[in-house]
């Protein structure tokens, strides 16, 4: 186990299993806690997901964020299970939250099924993220679109995204899976738009309180109109998408389009203060 090895520990402990979107969703319950508590608070997941750890210690209301080895999954079937870490994971802590899932989340938004299972109801919790705080010299942001798609799909996903390519030529495009978690987050904040499917990437978008997000989802559950579509969806943040089953390239045209929406607004706003002072 490794919850800030050398420090002073917080006397209180949340810890959520996993996967990386799922645990990403929890940390607005971890904010609650952390404001109910008046403290920071320490936080722990499984192992397999430590590289979260750097993104999830920026923020103001932890104090340690780290993994247990020993809490080993297995299965998958709501989140990564067992929701529940070994018990000397939470033996030097005054209390523990364990926040994982008991039951598979129908209906509700998982951001909303976390708070719920500690009978917490969350109000306006975006944003709840932050990422590096190092400035990026000579990046211009209103022309950098940010994009992440999982490996579900993804040969429709890679047809979306170099039509889109093609369509918008005057944006610089880069995939926040080549960045750190941390570094991701600062991207995709400071960015013009954010695109992608409904992955993690996209829970930093919403968590960050990114403005402009396009998503291209093909799976059809996990579409907003699908049967998992609230599940997945964030009813805190808005998202633009196409219609289930649309095609790749139509789909990027359609994304395209709104792009440009964005870009024009952007520029009206900008204007509009530009006059204003």
């Amino acid at each position: 186990m490794d919850i800030g090895e050398g420090r002073s520990r917080s006397k209180y402990l949340v810890t959520f299993s996993g996967r990386y979107g799922d645990i990403l969703w929890s940390l607005p319950t971890v904010k609650m806690i952390s404001e109910l508590e008046g403290v920071p608070v320490d936080f722990c997941t499984m192992g397999i997901y430590k590289t979260l750890a750097p993104l999830i210690e920026k923020q103001h209301y932890i104090k340690n964020s780290g993994w247990a080895d020993s809490w080993v999954l297995e299965h998958e079937c709501y989140g990564s299970q067992p929701w529940q870490p070994p018990i000397q994971v939470e033996l030097d802590y005054e209390k523990a939250w364990h926040l994982g899932y008991r039951c598979h989340p129908h209906g509700i938004a998982l951001i909303d099924f976390v708070a719920q299972q500690q009978g917490m109801r969350l109000v306006n919790p975006i944003p709840f993220l932050n990422g590096d705080d190092t400035e990026v010299i000579g990046k211009n942001w209103d022309r950098t679109i940010m994009y992440s798609f999982n490996t579900q799909y993804g040969d429709m996903k890679e047809i979306f995204l170099e039509r889109l390519k093609q369509l918008c030529p005057d944006f610089q495009f880069e995939n926040a899976q080549e960045l750190s978690w941390i570094t991701a987050a600062y991207f995709i904040k400071r960015a013009f738009c954010f695109i992608g499917c409904r992955s993690s990437n996209n829970v930093i978008a919403h968590g960050v309180g990114q403005k402009n997000i396009f998503i291209f989802e093909p799976h059809p559950s996990r579409h907003a109109l699908g049967p998992l579509g609230q599940v997945f969806g964030c009813p805190y943040g808005e998202e633009m998408t196409v219609p289930v089953n649309m095609n790749p390239q139509p789909a990027a045209e359609v994304a395209a389009g709104q792009i440009v929406r964005w870009y024009q607004t952007r520029e009206q706003e900008v204007l509009h203060a530009t006059n204003s002072a």
